[in-house]
This record gives C-alpha cells, structure tokens and sequence, in this order.
C-alpha cells in the first residue's frame, strides 16, 4: 500500500513502501492542523536606514526589546494616530547629498550660504526637528484634493466672468447693480482667507502666481491679503452661477445675471 502523504490539507497516495511510524507521524501531524495552527514564522529583511529608525525608538538599556520583539510589538499596537508631522529623518545616502549640495550653496553665497550652513549644522547635530522648525514650507502632510483644486477653479472662472462683465456694463446698467448689490461697489473678487482658507488660498495663488492660468489675478495684492473667510459664500454663488453657465457661449453676462450671482454672496 502507498504512503499517505498530506499537502495542503489534502491526502495523496505515494506508490512505494512505507514505514508504519512514517504514516502514523503524517496523520498526527495532519490532525494537528487540524485542531490548532501555530503562529507563523515571518522573517523579514530591511535595509540599515529602517534598522537605526527602529532602534530610535528602543530604550538604550540592558532590558530593552530586541528588533524583533519591538517590530512585533509595533505591528499589534499598529500605526498610531498622527497627531503633527513626523520630524524628517535622512539616510546616510540622504546625507551625504544634502552635505554636498550644501557645498554648492555656500558656493552661490548671500541668502543661499546661510540655508545651507543651516542645513549642514542640523543635519551634523542631529537636530532634524530644526529641518521641521525653519523648512516648514517643504515638512508638512499637505496634499490638496482634486476637489479642492475644482472649486477654486470653478470660483476664479466665475470671478473672471463676473468681472469682465461688469466692464462690458453701461452706466446705466452699472448704476442698478450698484443698487441691487451695494455689498459689491466694485465688482472685484476678493479672493481667500490665506489665513483661515489655507489650502483654496495656496491652490489660487499657485494658478494665478505660478501657473499663470489667472492672469487678471497675478499682480492684484489685494486678492493675497488676510480678509473674511470665503469659501461658503462663493458656494452660494456658484450654485446661483451654474444653471447660467450651461447658457454661457462666449458672451458676457447680462446685469440681471450678475445681480442674481452676487446676490447670492449675502445668502
């Protein structure tokens, strides 16, 4: 009679003779699986930088967890909750570029010399929370939405709409939009709270400063000046503004129109 043999949970007879201890040693081991599964064995391998990350976080004593007891532990806790940004942690590799384009700012002199004799005495010192403090601009979790960036689209289209059709207007016409909406003398839009509105104020100046897709905002400062928050009144205007659009072919709006969108400002 062939020997059994179990794969996978599943018997497979093997011509041949075989020993009785041999099949009593399958079947008990195929029973095992059956009643109780042992923890796996995981091994993994990682690079040097991962290695002196993982042992940041270990206490420098004699009873302090092993790697692997730490990355298990690390992995039952699980990630925990990111409260403010992680301070920047280089490789050596991440260094050693760092310290030469350092070279090369020293080289260019004025404002680049002193960022870059920053960056070399933090980065020497150890000091990464101070890359976190003065480079606030570059360690940050920002990451602005495709739908954030389509409002403020829809909003800097609108504003264009509005302006340039308020220069189109008669003086008489002029005259009854003064009047039906005095909380606009100027038909001017008065851009995002760069404050308050952090991320519609960042998307709109890099589109009007840098992309230059807003040329009618580029230059004008007051658009870049703290002022009210925004964003919920131009949401007002846009659903007032967007059965308009669908009409819109190249033409201007009439002052009926825009009495109707920037009437919708004090909604």
């Amino acid at each position: 009679m062939g020997a059994l043999l179990f794969r996978h949970g599943r018997a497979t007879r093997r011509a041949g003779p075989a020993s009785a201890p041999s099949r009593r040693g399958a079947i008990r081991n195929f029973i095992r699986t059956l009643t109780f599964k042992p923890g796996e064995r995981f091994i993994m391998h990682i690079d040097s930088p991962l290695h002196q990350r993982l042992d940041m976080g270990r206490p420098g004593e004699a009873t302090a967890p092993s790697r692997p007891e730490a990355t298990g532990r690390l992995l039952e806790s699980g990630p925990a909750p990111k409260t403010q940004p992680c301070e920047p942690f280089l490789s050596n590799g991440e260094k050693l570029i760092a310290f030469m384009l350092c070279d090369v700012m020293g080289e260019l002199g004025s404002g680049s010399a002193r960022l870059g004799h920053f960056v070399e005495t933090a980065i020497k010192g150890g000091h990464y929370w101070a890359l976190d403090w003065e480079l606030r601009d570059i360690f940050h979790d920002r990451r602005h939405t495709l739908d954030a960036v389509r409002f403020v689209l829809d909003v800097l289209d609108m504003w264009v709409l509005l302006e340039g059709s308020s220069e189109a207007l008669s003086d008489d016409d002029m005259a009854r939009l003064a009047e039906a909406a005095p909380h606009f003398p100027e038909v001017r839009c008065p851009g995002f709270d760069p404050n308050l509105e952090e991320a519609s104020y960042g998307i709109a100046f890099l589109l009007a400063r840098n992309v230059k897709r807003f040329g009618r905002f580029r230059d004008r400062l007051d658009f870049y000046k703290p002022h009210k928050p925004t964003a919920d009144r131009y949401r007002s205007m846009l659903r007032a503004y967007e059965p308009i659009r669908e009409t819109i072919d190249g033409r201007t709006l009439t002052v009926e129109e825009m009495i109707t969108v920037l009437g919708a400002w004090r909604k």
